[in-house]
């Protein structure tokens, strides 16, 4: 049977925000009056929609980067990282790095791939662990970054690259992070709008708060439901062998049990759903100086269509 063969094929990124798709998340965002974050001057300096005031809360970021090193369908459970029943749409020892800018979508260009015309219950997606944000944003009262200025306006500052732990670590992969607000400012303010540039963060961990020894299977975790299925994550090396430390860890195995089987014919097209809201953690400082710290880039959710 004639399969699916065509160069430089439209995968079309599509941006979601809304959270039907991602029915496992609630819409945990920053509260705003239009654009602009409702701060105070306190240690609850913002307020997130689902758990109150506090130190944190959740944004939608101006772009995301991430790279894509694999993104394929599979005939067999892939998540505890047997890809062997896969096929694939992007494969890339390399990665294939991508930008989202919300609203918008926008075409990946993958080399050539070929799929087999067939009916796959599981997706794949394998991506680096290390995340970009770019993002301004602006506050209602008047917001401090550790020395770097004051002002109602707000922008990424410095690349980085900080730790979804805040720890100060060599990761194999990404080299030494930095500690958030000390050794590195990741954003500043000011009373007029900057120009921002990319932060990034590595996702370390998925289950606690600190770097230790990882359980077995890469640290794996359930997602709940995401799109047209289940979804679980894990930790990889860079090697694609399971992460065993913060220290090793170099991708995100995100893999999804669909919950209607996608149908390959000779002639399907493909679009990749991206969740970019409460994609980006706006972390201020616990004291009584209302300190802005970093955008924290938490991992994007996403899911494959085919018609």
């Amino acid at each position: 049977m004639k399969t699916l063969n065509k160069n430089k094929i439209l995968l079309l990124a599509s941006i979601f925000i809304g959270a039907a798709f991602f029915s496992n998340n609630a819409n945990a965002t920053c509260v705003k009056v239009g654009d602009v974050i409702t701060t105070a001057s306190s240690t609850t300096p913002v307020t997130d929609s689902e758990e109150g005031a506090g130190d944190q809360c959740s944004d939608t970021p101006d772009f995301y980067k991430l790279n894509f090193f694999k993104l394929g369908l599979c005939k067999t459970d892939p998540s505890k990282n047997d890809l062997s029943s896969c096929e694939f749409i992007i494969n890339s020892a390399a990665g294939i790095e991508h930008e989202i800018a919300y609203p918008s979508s926008a075409e990946i260009d993958i080399p050539e791939f070929t799929i087999t015309p067939g009916t796959y219950p599981f997706s794949v997606a394998l991506i680096g662990n290390r995340l970009g944000i770019k993002h301004s944003f602006q506050t209602s009262v008047a917001t401090s970054s550790a020395g770097a200025g004051s002002g109602v306006y707000c922008w990424t500052s410095d690349e980085g690259t900080s730790a979804y732990t805040n720890e100060v670590f060599t990761s194999i992969a990404h080299g030494v992070t930095t500690e958030d607000g000390d050794s590195a400012q990741m954003a500043t303010c000011g009373a007029t709008p900057g120009t921002a540039v990319y932060t990034y963060e590595i996702i370390n961990i998925l289950s606690a708060d600190t770097c230790g020894t990882f359980d077995d299977f890469g640290d794996l975790q359930p997602m709940g439901t995401v799109g047209n299925g289940t979804a679980k994550v894990a930790l990889l090396k860079n090697d694609d062998t399971y992460a065993t430390a913060c220290e090793n860890a170099g991708k995100i195995l995100w893999t999804t049990a669909l919950t209607s089987p996608l149908v390959i014919t000779e002639d399907s097209n493909y679009e990749l759903k991206m969740r970019t809201q409460d994609a980006v953690s706006m972390d201020f400082s616990g004291g009584n100086n209302n300190e802005f710290m970093k955008t924290g880039a938490d991992p994007i959710q996403l899911y494959l269509t085919v018609n």
